[in-house]
């Protein structure tokens, strides 16, 4: 058996990235394999009511341009988490959880070590 004690705090650190990559990466390619592509319905698009000319303009009127980029913004949030764009989501949310981690365990430069290199008065 292995023993897998990291003396150094650096290659701990290296070990858990490599960890959440993996397990992310794994998870993200899994989720696109076992995903439908995406179907092109531009025929059903325009006699859904959340994309009709009668719907926007009713909207537009009731909340003005802002609500129109919410309603936007709304539509391409709930993409994000379905089919193959719940794959790219995970990939890309791994890599900020790894680059976060790897910043919050990086050993700050402030400590005793950056008061010696001041010169005293």
């Amino acid at each position: 058996m292995t023993n897998w004690t990291f003396k150094d705090p650096t290659s701990r650190c290296r070990f858990a990235i490599a960890g959440i990559l993996a397990v992310g990466w794994s998870i993200a390619i899994a989720v696109y394999v076992r995903a439908a592509p995406a179907v092109d319905d531009d025929g059903l698009y325009q006699y859904d009511l959340g994309h009709s000319k009668k719907y926007l303009r009713q909207l537009e009127q009731v909340g003005g341009k802002a609500a129109l980029w919410g309603n936007d913004f709304n539509e391409w949030f709930a993409r994000l988490w379905r089919g193959r764009s719940l794959a790219y989501t995970i990939a890309c949310l791994t890599v900020l959880v790894a680059v976060g981690y790897c910043l919050w365990c990086r050993p700050s430069s402030t400590g005793s070590q950056g008061d010696q290199d001041q010169p005293t008065r």
